[in-house]
C-alpha cells in the first residue's frame, strides 16, 4: 500500500470516528477544542455552570479538586470566551501547586493552561514533571504532544504520540494523528 493510500485511509478512519462522536455524543463539545486532562465528567445535558459552583464549594471545603476545578474553568473559557476564567484557572493552580506536593493532575493541568496562553516551552516543562511524577498515567501526553509539535520537536511528537495512541486509541489521540 502506497503511504498516500494509507493516509488515505488514515483521514477516512479519522473522519468517520468524528462522525460517530458528533452522533453519540453532541457536536457542541467537540467544537469547544480538545478537552483538558482532568476534565470533569459532565453529562452533556449536565448544567455547566452549576458544576463549577459544586467545584468551587469542594475546593473551598478543603477537597482535593484544584485539578478538576481549573479543568472546568479552562473549559469555561473555551466556550464562553471569557478570559477571566483562564485566570481563575491560573490561580487555583498557583495555590495548590504551591502548597505542595506537585500532584501529576495539576502539573498536567498547569501544562494545558500554558498550552492555551501559548506557552509551549513551559507546557512541555510542565507535561514532563507531570510524566516524571506519574509515569503510568498518560493524563500529560496529549499537552506533551501538542507542546512538542507546536515546539517544532516532531520526531518526539511522533513518538509521544505513538505512546499515546498504544495506550488510549480515543478521539482524542486520533485527532492529534490527524
Amino acid at each position: 500500500m502506497t503511504r498516500a493510500r494509507r493516509l488515505f485511509a488514515v483521514a477516512l478512519t479519522f473522519a468517520l470516528a468524528l462522525a460517530v462522536f458528533a452522533a453519540t455524543r453532541g457536536g457542541e463539545r467537540a467544537a469547544a477544542g480538545p478537552p483538558s486532562v482532568a476534565a470533569p465528567s459532565l453529562r452533556p445535558d449536565a448544567d455547566p455552570d452549576a458544576s463549577l459552583r459544586r467545584l468551587q464549594a469542594a475546593v473551598r471545603s478543603g477537597a482535593p479538586r484544584e485539578a478538576e476545578l481549573a479543568a472546568a474553568y479552562i473549559q469555561k473559557a473555551r466556550e464562553s470566551g471569557d478570559p477571566s476564567f483562564i485566570t481563575r484557572a491560573n490561580g487555583v493552580l498557583r495555590r495548590a501547586l504551591a502548597r505542595g506536593p506537585e500532584a501529576p493532575a495539576e502539573l498536567a493541568e498547569a501544562a494545558t493552561l500554558a498550552a492555551e496562553r501559548h506557552d509551549f516551552r513551559d507546557a512541555e516543562r510542565l507535561a514532563r514533571r507531570a510524566r516524571a511524577l506519574a509515569p503510568d498515567s498518560i493524563g500529560a501526553l496529549p499537552i506533551l504532544v501538542d507542546a512538542l509539535v507546536e515546539l517544532g520537536r516532531y520526531r518526539e511528537a511522533e513518538r509521544t504520540l505513538q505512546r499515546l495512541v498504544d495506550l488510549k486509541p480515543n478521539l482524542s489521540s486520533y485527532a492529534r494523528v490527524s
